[in-house]
């Protein structure tokens, strides 16, 4: 990102010089020199920021999952609950914080759902470039360690 930004400011420099070589440089001259060298300037940077190579940087988040008694639910207890909200599948959870419990929300297509002996956790898991002069990526996903047992499954074959 910083490479288009200085490539951006050479084309700018580079169209006030143009502009102001010309024998009786008007200001509309100083405009039309200035955007042509600036697109220049970003299009470079463009394409040296692609191929300028960068390393991934992974950190991850965990939050720690709380029970939650869920009146609909036919257990009583749940670990994790999904649900339908805005047209979107979501899975809800409340996590512990410094001084009480906080709910959160995540998109089912970004999560995936392990067995685990530990505490039962939600890690968000965040990949970025670690280049300052390359393309900025960032990508977030989540990883839900649950207790076995907690997906229960239930066959229902009706044949009316």
């Amino acid at each position: 990102m910083i490479t288009i930004i200085i490539f951006s400011l050479i084309g700018i420099a580079i169209g006030i010089y143009k502009a102001s070589k010309d024998s009786y440089p008007i200001h509309s001259d100083y405009i039309v020199y200035t955007l042509f060298w600036l697109l220049i300037g970003w299009c470079f940077g463009l394409l040296v920021s692609i191929v300028i190579p960068h390393g991934i940087k992974t950190t991850y988040e965990t939050s720690y999952i709380e029970t939650l008694n869920d009146n609909s639910s036919t257990g009583g207890v749940l670990f994790l609950g999904s649900g339908h909200i805005d047209g979107s599948m979501k899975y809800t959870f409340y996590c512990k914080v410094e001084d009480g419990f906080k709910m959160k929300q995540i998109d089912y297509d970004r999560a995936k759902i392990v067995y685990s002996n530990d505490l039962p956790r939600v890690d968000k898991v965040i990949e970025e470039s670690d280049n300052l002069f390359s393309i900025h990526i960032y990508k977030s996903r989540y990883i839900i360690y649950v207790p076995k047992g907690t997906i229960q499954q239930n066959y229902n074959l009706d044949a009316k």
